[in-house]
């Protein structure tokens, strides 16, 4: 049994979220006086933690009083009498030598009222840990909601049962152009170009969307929109981090992600290939390429922290669970012990890093990757006293966590037990996080805010039997990832639009309870990718080595982060998705990093979403976008889908830039600029001829010009119209095509 197992629910937030339903605000003063009683777990539990643990819990036992067990807890309370209730009384007393917390402000009058409430309802206590991501998984029963024509399916149902509870109603459909926008950024990572908008507005047959929801999950670029994500959670990089931050060969393991992705392989053996693809029988090259994720961990001085980083990364990626905090002690508030995390680096501990040659998954380019192999001969793993391997205790055996379920039988539990062990049915926390960090994506945050975390310190999930149904039925189906897209992109839910009413805005600001879309900025990767779509020039193919676009000098070379040339690439190189830009962790390109992309020196599910004035200045001036700039000028100027007007161009452009048409007073805007544009080059020319030929070549001249990126009859065009007098039309065009690409909406996924 797990030491002070009170401790794996304590300290839980008080969250908006249904454990708070009779005051969503989540105040103490809302759940005293709510009639259906205290939960001891989800309100009592985190005010012991918050106030009374640091000196009565597992470090430190003041008085002989340990209030993390139950024993010892109920010494102190009388069930039923609060006021005769030792705890209580030292809360309450207005002695100084003798109230509590010692030296720290005494509790509130709300929080309190919740101790006192809880005594005196009998003080009942869970009889076991009883967070809600350890219990096992089953499929809840659909609720039972007021007729509504809205709700498509399960998801819906859930959803609705929640806003009703609340008076809340959901939002009407978006129209076609947002949800065709909406569902390629989503499934693909890339707008919809004009062509595709057309053909779905204008296909009126039944089925219509979901024809366009298949033709997307089939498309290739949807193995790269989600393995750009999973890129995330598995810390992969170009270089080895640290100091020296040394140029590794790991982009064959992002060819494997891709692939796994567009050929749907089920989650059970996207897991077991990672952790364990050399293990399997008449493994493949592609299963072994897979355990890239083990190599992925950044190359510490010594063997020790690659390990820890690795036990880290499997429980972050696969639990939720931060095992990293078990280094040095057991866990304080989950169930998982010093002794059960040194188990864990057991399994990993038993494998070497080797460097094999190997053709690729997708490009076919026979090249060297990084791998795990089983070694031939154990070796021991020790209980790091205190977290430090120069401090050795007592040996100890492969394993896992307890809390969970058993593991299988075995005299030598490998890294293919391990890996069966997580994807058992009867592993209730792997379905869960899954489907968690599917669902954020979407939405923008997850059924539980903390997709990185489902552990006891973290927010009770706002819609759990919504979570539960989706989890079971991910599994059920196989562990078909595109299979669990499609209910969720085909829902009444997912496709509302994201207009939100003063009444939204007053009860539900964060759109906890899905009452309308959902609308945020698109990651960094995709930012600029959505500049090369829109200027005709990104290079569409998968997979191969990671590539350097343009970097103003002096960051990839600084010595003090393992300097290295950062050498621009050539051709159409130059032009591909920002998923294969070269990831030096230690000097991260910067306009990831200015969009919030993470250095992936630790498993990192969850990125966080700035807004800051150098993103503005990136899309305005950085030299890829400027480029890029001038690309979709050229392009709204030659198009022969225009009428070769001012008004035209910036209409085309506009399209390209958000996927819908300018309203009146956004084209008269800039038109109004346009127009100023082009009288600054007509009495400027050079500083035209300076704009048109920005990045059309490199020092070498083997990088394509902006005019070669177009068709040839659009390019015919724009070489007709080479003249001084023409000049400032096209300059103008370039430079409205640069505020184009920094509007919000560009950048934005509705």
């Amino acid at each position: 049994m797990f030491q002070g197992w009170l401790l794996v629910a304590f300290a839980m937030p008080l969250a908006i979220g249904p454990a708070a339903e009779a005051g969503d605000s989540g105040s103490h003063s809302d759940l005293a006086t709510s009639a259906r009683g205290i939960d001891f777990r989800l309100q009592v539990m985190p005010l012991l933690a918050e106030h009374c643990l640091l000196c009565h819990g597992p470090d430190e036992q003041a008085g002989g009083l340990r209030l993390d067990r139950p024993d010892s807890l109920l010494e102190a309370v009388h069930p039923g009498d609060a006021e005769a209730s030792e705890l209580l009384e030292r809360l309450t007393t207005s002695d100084p030598d003798l109230r509590m917390p010692a030296e720290a402000p005494p509790l509130d009058e709300a929080a309190i009222a919740v101790i006192r409430r809880w005594i005196d309802e009998g003080a009942e206590l869970p009889e076991n840990s009883g967070h809600w991501a350890f219990a096992p998984l089953r499929r809840p029963r659909l609720p039972q909601v007021e007729t509504s024509p809205w709700a498509l399916g399960a998801i819906d149902l859930f959803v609705l049962d929640r806003l009703q509870q609340r008076d809340l109603h959901p939002n009407r459909s978006a129209d076609r152009a947002t949800l065709i926008r909406r569902l390629s950024l989503d499934l693909l990572g890339l707008p919809p170009e004009p062509g595709e908008i057309d053909r779905f507005l204008a296909d009126r047959e039944p089925g219509a969307y979901r024809r366009l929801v298949d033709r997307m999950l089939a498309s290739p670029h949807y193995g790269e929109r989600w393995g750009q994500r999973w890129l995330d959670v598995a810390r992969y990089g170009d270089t080895d981090g640290y100091d020296f931050d040394r140029v590794r060969p790991a982009w064959p393991y992002r060819e494997w992600v891709i692939d796994a992705y567009n050929r749907d392989l089920p989650f059970d053996q996207f897991v077991t290939q990672q952790l364990a693809g050399d293990l399997l029988p008449d493994a493949t090259d592609g299963q072994r390429i897979a355990t890239g994720f083990i190599r992925n961990s950044p190359v510490p001085q010594y063997r020790f922290d690659a390990m820890v980083d690795r036990v880290a990364t499997t429980g972050t990626a696969f639990l939720g669970l931060s095992l990293e905090c078990a280094q040095c002690h057991n866990h304080k508030f989950d169930p998982v012990t010093q002794e059960e995390f040194y188990s864990l680096m057991a399994v990993f501990n038993q494998a070497d890093d080797k460097t094999i040659k190997v053709r690729s998954p997708i490009s076919g380019e026979l090249t060297d990757a990084l791998v795990v192999a089983q070694r031939e001969e154990p070796i021991p793993t020790y209980i790091a006293i205190g977290g430090s391997f120069l401090d050795p205790g007592p040996a100890v055996n492969a394993g896992t966590l307890s809390e969970l379920h058993p593991p299988p039988v075995s005299d030598s539990f490998d890294r293919l037990d391990l890996a069966r062990w997580l994807t058992d049915e009867k592993n209730p926390l792997a379905a869960r996080v899954a489907v968690n960090r599917h669902w954020e994506v979407f939405f923008g945050r997850g059924l539980v805010s903390s997709s990185e975390d489902l552990g006891t310190r973290t927010d009770r999930p706002s819609h759990p039997e919504l979570l539960d149904w989706l989890s079971v039925e991910f599994q059920q189906s196989g562990w078909s990832t595109k299979h669990l897209h499609r209910l969720i992109v085909t829902s009444a839910t997912y496709r509302q639009t994201s207009d939100r009413t003063p009444e939204q805005q007053r009860a539900d600001p964060p759109n906890i309870w899905l009452g309308r879309g959902a609308r945020f900025r698109i990651e960094a990767e995709s930012v600029r990718d959505v500049a090369l779509v829109a200027a005709a020039a990104l290079d569409r193919r998968l997979g191969g080595p990671s590539v350097f676009p343009q970097q103003p000098p002096g960051i990839s070379e600084n010595r003090h982060r393992g300097g290295m040339q950062w050498t621009i690439s050539e051709g159409v190189d130059r032009y591909r998705r920002g998923l294969y830009t070269f990831w030096k962790r230690a000097a991260l390109y910067p306009s990831l990093a200015i969009f919030d992309a993470p250095r992936r020196e630790d498993s990192c599910p969850r990125r966080g979403r700035s807004n800051s004035p150098l993103q503005a200045l990136v899309t305005l001036n950085d030299p890829a976008f400027v480029e890029a700039a001038v690309m979709l000028g050229e392009r709204m100027f030659a198009s022969e889908a225009t009428g070769g007007g001012p008004g035209d161009w910036i209409e085309f452009g506009f399209r390209l830039c958000t996927s819908r048409y300018p309203e009146p007073a956004e084209r008269d805007r800039l038109l109004s600029f346009f127009d100023i544009q082009r009288q600054r080059f007509a009495d400027e020319p050079r500083a035209a001829r300076q704009l048109l030929a920005f990045g059309n070549a490199s020092s070498d001249g083997n990088v394509p010009s902006a005019r070669s990126r177009l068709t040839d009859a659009d390019r015919g065009a724009v070489e007709d119209a080479d003249r001084v007098t023409d000049l400032a039309d096209r300059a103008a065009c370039a430079m409205v095509a640069n505020v184009l690409l920094s509007l919000d909406e560009t950048i934005s996924r509705p």
